[in-house]
């Protein structure tokens, strides 16, 4: 009995310590209730911060122990000082509540996907559609933001906060976010000459600190970017060159083909070593090896990449300016835009647009979702009809440009990217969950959607030589971004775009012109191909597509043009040049 009454558990002190304890949780201050809520997100929602930041420090395991745990001390301080200043009654638990969700949410995001939080990421989480979110959502997933989640809001709402008059309430709140600044600072002193180093060299560190990465990308992804005000029009001057070399009554039919998520090192014309491309390698395209994307995702890359601004200028514009192919339609082309994505993300506004549908194509569909092969069909109808559709001016148009935007190989279901024929690459990793399988499974998955992107570039390609009869016929290719597949850690795209690895930013582009669009311009394909060894960007896209099309007007920059010197040439040697073979033309 003596023993038990002299236990730690019964005796005075330890009882007392029990019930301080107690009351500390079932009762806590406001304050005291927002210091509880950052701790638990410094210990159990930035384990992605801690893994990035151990392997950095300098030292033995006590030196890289001591760097962390004054760095979490200040961490956990710093988000203390900001969550205090919404301390106040009717405040203090929505808040919390909402912030504990934002947190477990993105930890669990970055934890099985490997990508950071920052404003570019949450402008995709804005742009989403409901298939891209089904995609990410893994039953692992939802378990781990409901274990990261739930303990912390049952406590919150149950817990009995001692509120103190509004005056009190506010001088405590800035009393205790000034002491959580001072200890931040207090304890970011002895480490600053490392950390300092170590955030320079590693700038991702700062977009895995959860939950304010999070809260900071939302409001920021918010702002609007553009300034709200009537649309910019560009190259109104806009029109087509009559002259040509070679006399044609045919319109010109341009197809263009916007990939998604592909990575110029996974396709075979790039010198990948698995054969990803045979019916790009077989068609002896014209390759672009070194092509560089506007963004490391599609809200940022396509209407960067359709700009006539170029990425300096789209991105320094304030207003919201016309695109390329405004500038196409005012120049009498009718334009078509096909999507099997989740959207244009305003660049196709103002011309004809379509999405594929499971109704139309139930062959190539399956759980609303369609192989992009769909946008072949009947498209020589819908080209026949834009053709017809201006009454006034029956058959004056040039011609006509469709633009065919890709599901490609939007992850994290890259095993849905492609059919049963088209998977050469085993075993494939067949969950949106990477942690279920190994990255070469992942990478399997992936190349597989990348031959069938090669097969459906091929199934356009017999498309555009079926309708020679009636048109001369092109086709241009550009992924709008790549894709990370376990490098350094790191998963599908979205990085910030000065901390994003080439993965993420070289992209594929390719074209392909019939031998009668080759002599309309004309063009020398041997100057093309050198033309296509040069380094290249999103920059090209807007003038390249102008040249091609004959588009004169003061918004066409030839110096981007990736085949205006080779236009020059060709006329420079129209009488000296011998005629091309089918392989040179192909």
């Amino acid at each position: 009995m003596a023993s038990t009454l002299t236990s730690p558990a019964f005796s005075p002190s330890g009882f007392a310590l029990k019930q301080r304890l107690h009351a500390l949780l079932s009762q806590p201050s406001a304050v005291t209730m927002m210091l509880a809520v950052s701790i638990w997100f410094s210990l159990l929602c930035n384990s992605s911060f801690w893994s990035a930041l151990w392997p950095q420090i300098a030292g033995d395991a006590a030196d890289k122990l001591a760097v962390v745990l004054l760095a979490g001390a200040a961490v956990t301080c710093l988000q203390w000082a900001l969550l205090s200043l919404f301390a106040w009654r009717g405040l203090l638990k929505p808040v919390a509540t909402a912030v504990v969700v934002i947190a477990a949410v993105a930890a669990s995001m970055m934890q099985q996907y490997g990508v950071v939080i920052d404003t570019g990421m949450l402008v995709n989480v804005w742009q989403t559609d409901a298939m891209e979110v089904k995609g990410l959502i893994s039953f692992k997933l939802v378990l781990q933001v409901l274990a990261l989640s739930v303990l912390p809001i049952v406590w919150i709402w149950r817990a009995q906060v001692r509120y103190l008059r509004w005056s009190k309430q506010a001088l405590h709140n800035v009393l205790t976010v000034a002491m959580a600044t001072v200890l931040a600072v207090l304890c970011l002193l002895p480490i600053y000459k490392e950390a300092a180093a170590i955030m320079r060299n590693d700038k991702s560190l700062r977009y895995r600190i959860t939950p304010s990465n999070a809260v900071y990308g939302a409001i920021a992804s918010l702002r609007p970017a553009k300034a709200a005000g009537p649309l910019v029009p560009q190259g109104l001057d806009a029109h087509v060159a009559l002259a040509t070399p070679v006399a044609t009554t045919k319109p010109r039919l341009l197809v263009l083909v916007v990939g998604e998520t592909a990575r110029a090192d996974h396709f075979s014309t790039n010198g990948y070593a698995r054969n990803t491309t045979p019916e790009l390698l077989a068609a002896d395209v014209i390759n672009f090896p070194h092509v560089t994307s506007c963004g490391t995702s599609t809200a940022v890359s396509l209407p960067c990449m359709f700009s006539v601004l170029g990425k300096d200028g789209h991105t320094a514009s304030k207003q919201h300016n016309e695109n390329v192919l405004d500038v196409v339609q005012r120049a009498g082309y009718r334009v078509l835009w096909l999507d099997n994505q989740a959207g244009c993300k305003g660049v196709c506004d103002r011309v004809v647009s379509e999405t594929t549908s499971a109704a139309l194509t139930p062959a190539l569909c399956a759980d609303q979702e369609c192989l992009d092969e769909a946008m072949l069909s009947g498209l020589d109808a819908r080209v026949a009809r834009l053709l017809s559709s201006d009454a006034s001016q029956p058959g004056k148009s040039p011609g006509v440009v469709v633009v065919m935007h890709q599901m490609g190989s939007h992850g994290p279901e890259y095993y849905r990217r492609s059919p049963a024929a088209m998977k050469g690459f085993t075993p494939e990793c067949r969950t949106a969950n990477f942690g279920d399988c190994t990255q070469e499974a992942i990478i399997n998955a992936y190349d597989n959607s990348i031959r069938y992107t090669s097969h459906f570039l091929g199934l356009t390609m017999q498309w555009l030589q079926a309708q020679s009869a009636q048109y001369d016929t092109a086709m241009l290719y550009l992924s709008d971004h790549g894709e990370s597949l376990g490098e350094a850690g790191l998963y599908l795209h979205g990085m910030p775009y000065a901390l994003a690895p080439s993965a993420q930013t070289h992209v594929p582009m390719l074209a392909w012109l019939s031998p009668a669009w080759l002599a309309r311009q004309p063009l020398n394909t041997h100057c093309l191909r050198e033309q296509a060894q040069l380094p290249r960007s999103h920059d090209n896209l807007s003038p390249t597509l102008l040249g091609l099309l004959s588009i004169q007007t003061k918004v066409y920059k030839q110096d981007l043009d990736v085949f205006s010197s080779c236009v020059s040439q060709a006329q420079a040697q129209t009488h000296t040049q011998p005629p091309a073979t089918s392989k040179d033309l192909a």
